[in-house]
């Protein structure tokens, strides 16, 4: 696919659409892209604590997860590394209500470079000890909002279920 467009004829006032939570399936590869979704719910759940890790560098204090768990974008503070593979880990909220099915675990990283030296990040999910890690996302001095869907979990490969999804931790490593 090289273009999509979405929407109809515009032709006076009321005739605008609304659309949220756009997914676009190719049909190829794996279990998501091969599978119709139906309706879906997408919750937000965002860092609650630290998991021992604290491999990054916060901007001030020492608890990490406060500096990223803004609702919106906040450039006054953040998590620094520069040793390669240092990585921070964080427990996050449980889901609202239990969800009936979880198709998917997606990590958002929102993040830049601060120099000109080449860096790169890897956001995970964490289960038990078994990490989903994603390959180096080469990193610009603009931010970008980096996502690491994770669409089985990673302790054992099964479906994602509420207890799973309880236990999982997510994080951020610094690449190469």
């Amino acid at each position: 696919i090289d273009r999509l467009a979405v929407g109809g004829v515009r032709s006076g006032a009321g005739n605008e659409w609304d659309i949220d939570d756009f997914i676009l399936c190719d049909g190829s590869g794996g279990y998501m892209n091969a599978q119709l979704t139906g309706d879906l719910k997408i919750e937000t759940l965002r860092p609650t604590a630290d998991s021992g890790t604290g491999g990054w560098t916060p901007s001030s204090g020492t608890d990490h997860a406060a500096l990223i768990d803004d609702v919106g974008p906040n450039d006054a503070d953040f998590l620094t590394a520069v040793t390669v593979s240092a990585r921070d880990l964080f427990t996050v909220a449980d889901p609202a209500a239990a969800p009936l099915l979880t198709h998917a675990l997606v990590v958002n990283a929102r993040a830049r470079r601060t120099d000109t030296t080449a860096r790169a990040l890897r956001p995970l999910v964490r289960v038990n000890a078994a990490d989903d890690l994603s390959p180096d996302r080469t990193l610009t001095n603009q931010f970008a909002v980096l996502q690491h869907p994770v669409y089985r979990n990673p302790d054992g490969g099964a479906a994602w279920t509420g207890t799973t999804l309880n236990a999982a931790l997510i994080g951020i490593e610094a690449g190469s």
